[in-house]
């Protein structure tokens, strides 16, 4: 089957960055940063020279340079980038949906206060998009003990649910939705 000659898998990027990072590094110190065998190293160090991401410069017996070439620099840019656009897209989804979870289920007009259960990139997210729709005072600090007040509504953004009450928004429903579109 043709192999696209134009893409970077995981763990090419990886031996990339490596590389990028130290062009004077021997395969079995490859190895052991990007978490690869020696030989699966020696696999990918080929197929990168094979479509033109580093070039090997055998310096003596023993010593060789890898140097990306301008090829794998544009490409892990390109990638970089299309990542940012979809970490992005995910951020403004996220919020959209929240936004539209609070206001057609009227949780802002109910509710005065807030806790955002979990300590994660998700509830990192939500607090800032809770700040963006002028939500910042009402938010309290999670309550370890878990101990769930009618008074309060309950932002669990814990990939595991908690279905047992009314007052709470799992936020894998909303990533869900996100996940849908």
């Amino acid at each position: 089957m043709y192999e696209n000659i134009f893409t970077i898998d995981e763990r090419e990027l990886s031996v990339l960055e490596v590389i990028e990072k130290n062009n004077n590094i021997t395969q079995r110190e490859l190895s052991k940063k990007t978490g690869l065998s020696l030989g699966l190293t020696n696999i990918i160090l080929k197929r990168l020279a094979k479509k033109g991401y580093i070039k090997i410069k055998r310096m003596n017996k023993k010593k060789i340079l890898y140097h990306l070439t301008p090829q794998a620099i544009f490409d892990k840019t390109n990638r970089t980038y299309k990542y940012l656009v979809s970490s992005v897209n995910i951020v403004l989804n996220i919020r959209e949906n929240l936004y539209k979870y609070l206001n057609d289920n009227k949780i802002v007009e109910k509710y005065n206060k807030f806790i955002i259960i979990g300590h994660n990139e998700i509830s990192e997210i939500v607090r800032l998009i809770f700040k963006d729709i002028g939500l910042k005072n009402s938010i309290l600090k999670e309550d370890e003990k878990k101990e769930f007040k009618d008074d309060i509504f309950y932002i669990n953004c814990e990939m595991e649910r908690v279905n047992d009450i009314d007052n709470i928004l799992n936020i894998v429903d909303i990533l869900n939705l996100n996940l849908e579109k």
